[in-house]
């Protein structure tokens, strides 16, 4: 136990001599006496430097992601005290000078390690204008907020930017955000399809907020009246509080004294040929008053009178007499006098039933074709003891539901422009969720040659509409010219011609687009038309403007046509004619090189 104790005071100073040796040789013995004065360069180093550090932080200049890492400036203490006991040999001068460069080398490398980020700060303001059009806000009210939305941009500073995106159901860019906005009297002439039956504030805001520039202030104004039918601003707010962009609101307030809607139509559900049934229309109204009630079976009025109804729900009945098997779609529709009602969108209300008959086969042809392209298939199919529907493209439903009837559709050598996009869609519907047959005759209106390349038939059929040899079809390029179109969704149906016009194209084909955005420019030159998603995402951004003459335009065609090695060479110009046309020796040049 003593010896114990006499050795713990023996190790005790030993450890304090070995901390004291390490200590140092860390901070050895200064060779003079150290005065205050030696600390002052040590100490105006750091003065400078956390001043020059702080104002660029506070000026917004520059960025330190990782301050902490300044904490390694507690070491230029010991940077100066070596060079203080150093043995160097330097003048003073000379000592000091070099002080100072370890001290900003010091400083050099704690400022690198803080990460510094460049400040480029703009207080130009980018403003997307966010509208409702849906329904539910009504057509008077759009032109109102429009309205709003032309003064505004009119009076904003130049240097800010403003675009519009509208929504319903869905949103779309009306023009994105710039700094001069075009504008027809003071009034902005929407171009953009939305579907308006639903109200989505959230698709609408992170469509806005994609929109704003990542090199201004941003800020959206939206104009809606808030009634959410769709989607989660949860996290899209969310979003746009971390993106710090404000959102304004200007909400549409409305109210409705007087309202008349229909809300069903009832149809039997078990029905039999020729038997006599009821079709019950469901009306509701804030106030009593009246009206007529109309009902339309297949597009045509079978039954029409006049009805007095009561604030509420009122039902009024209609017979109906089912006498051929089929498919059959009833509409109702209420008509009150003027000031009686607001919102005309939901006095109609639709239904359908279909009568199970005998099956049918329906020839669709082309009436534009011979009629020897389908006489010999009638023939065989009724020699076979099948009934027989013969229909022109014209004619062809453009409802599923109008296709019931039959228990199979024959597409006898008709061309896809014979047909609109919805009556195709129709017929693909028809076959994929309700099990029609489907079968395309062969002929020179028919597949790829028929322009099926690229639409929802090819997607109904187990053959690709690619005509992938060329001695079939030789290899063509085509240029488009999209000039803007001052009606009604001039644009937006400009650009759907376009993409459709690509879509007909065989994968050897070539297509070029150029439009005028305060000058002539190239959407894209001649392309693959293979790259069929690149080139309409292409086409959706462009902005086509009003440009003064067509000769640029056309040239740049001649000039990118003369390029390419196409068999065929073709210019479609998309435009609602204002342009000054191109001068004679230009049309001679496109006539010289069989430029159609």
């Amino acid at each position: 136990m003593n010896k114990s104790a006499a050795t713990y005071p023996a190790l005790l100073r030993r450890f304090t001599s070995l901390l004291q040796s390490i200590v140092r040789s860390v901070f050895p013995r200064p060779r003079r006496p150290v005065r205050w004065t030696d600390a002052m360069p040590l100490v105006v180093f750091l003065a400078v430097f956390a001043a020059v550090c702080v104002a660029l932080d506070r000026q917004h200049i520059v960025l330190f992601a990782n301050p902490w890492a300044f904490l390694l400036l507690l070491a230029t203490p010991w940077i100066w005290w070596m060079s203080v006991c150093g043995y160097s040999g330097l003048s003073k001068g000379r000592a000091v000078s070099a002080l100072l460069v370890r001290l900003a080398l010091a400083g050099l490398f704690a400022m690198l390690l803080a990460e510094p980020r460049s400040v480029k700060s703009s207080e130009d303001l980018a403003v997307m204008y966010l509208l409702d059009i849906s329904d539910s806000v009504g057509t008077d009210t759009t032109r109102q907020a429009l309205r709003f939305v032309a003064e505004t941009a009119v009076k904003k500073p130049t240097t800010d930017s403003a675009g519009l995106v509208i929504f319903g159901k869905n949103a779309a860019v009306e023009f994105p955000a710039r700094k001069s906005i075009q504008l027809e009297g003071n009034f902005i002439t929407l171009n953009s399809l939305v579907d308006r039956d639903a109200t989505n504030v959230e698709q609408g805001l992170s469509l806005a907020s994609a929109m704003l520039p990542e090199d201004k202030l941003g800020r959206i104004v939206l104009i809606s009246d808030g009634i959410q039918t769709e989607g989660n601003l949860s996290r899209v707010l969310d979003d746009l509080k971390a993106r710090s962009v404000s959102v304004d609101v200007l909400p549409i307030q409305y109210e409705f004294n007087d309202e008349v809607w229909l809300e069903r139509l009832e149809l039997p559900q078990f029905v039999r040929q020729g038997e006599t049934y009821e079709a019950g229309v469901l009306l509701s109204s804030l106030a009593a008053g009246k009206g007529t009630l109309r009902l339309e079976e297949n597009g045509k009025l079978i039954a029409e009178k006049e009805v007095e109804f009561e604030a509420g729900k009122n039902r009024f009945a209609f017979p109906i007499y089912l006498r051929t098997a089929g498919y059959y779609e009833y509409s109702a529709t209420i008509e009150v006098p003027q000031g009686r009602d607001n919102l005309k969108q939901n006095n109609r209300v639709v239904n359908s039933l279909f009568l199970e008959g005998e099956g049918k086969i329906l020839i669709v042809y082309d009436p534009r074709g011979e009629p020897r392209d389908r006489q010999e298939l009638v023939r065989a199919l009724s020699d076979g003891k099948h009934v027989i529907e013969l229909q022109s493209a014209y004619e062809l439903p453009r409802d599923p539901m109008g296709l019931m009837s039959y228990d199979c559709i024959v597409y006898c050598n008709v061309p896809a422009d014979a047909f609109d996009p919805v009556q195709m869609q129709a017929t693909r519907d028809a076959v994929f969720n309700y099990g029609l047959g489907f079968l395309m005759v062969g002929g020179n209106n028919s597949f790829g040659p028929g322009g099926y390349h690229h639409t929802v038939i090819e997607d109904s059929l187990p053959v690709t509409m690619d005509i992938s040899q060329k001695k079939v079809l030789p290899k063509g390029a085509l240029v488009i010219v999209l000039h803007t179109c001052e009606f009604a969704e001039g644009n937006t149906w400009a650009k759907r011609i376009t993409k459709e016009a690509i879509k007909v194209l065989g994968a050897q084909d070539e297509v070029a687009a150029i439009c005028y955005e305060a000058g002539e420019r190239w959407i894209f030159k001649l392309t693959p038309a293979a790259e069929t998603a690149k080139l309409h995402k292409a086409i959706e951004q462009a902005q086509p403007g009003d440009m003064p003459s067509f000769a640029r335009t056309m040239e740049m065609s001649l000039a990118e046509l003369q390029k390419s090695d196409a068999a065929t060479k073709h210019v479609i110009i998309i435009s609602d004619g204002d342009p000054a046309p191109p001068a004679p020796n230009v049309l001679q040049k496109y006539i010289d090189n069989q430029i159609s």
